[in-house]
């Protein structure tokens, strides 16, 4: 189950690379096999669980009963392998 909220526009909201603020895609293309050009947005409260900021620009994923989450960046050439994270 994906967990990551969505805007108003029905993109996917996730934390910056610092994991401080929260971005949508732009909706521009940026380079072949690079992330899209993302822009800020206000986090909704759920984001503000720690596991979003460890999940940077990455999906925040848990099971269908919430025991195990996981963060999943999907973009880029080799993407590095999910990991575990609390679930919120």
């Amino acid at each position: 189950m994906l967990l990551n909220p969505k805007d108003a526009r029905g993109k996917y909201i996730f934390k910056d690379w610092q994991g401080d603020k929260c971005v949508v895609a732009s909706g521009k293309l940026g380079p072949p096999d690079a992330p899209p050009p993302m822009r800020p947005i206000a986090c909704p409260a759920s984001m503000h669980h720690p596991s979003y900021k460890r999940c940077n620009r990455s999906f925040l994923r848990a099971k269908a009963d919430r025991s195990a989450c996981i963060c999943s960046l999907e973009q880029g050439m080799a993407p590095p392998p999910p990991f575990v994270v609390p679930c919120p």
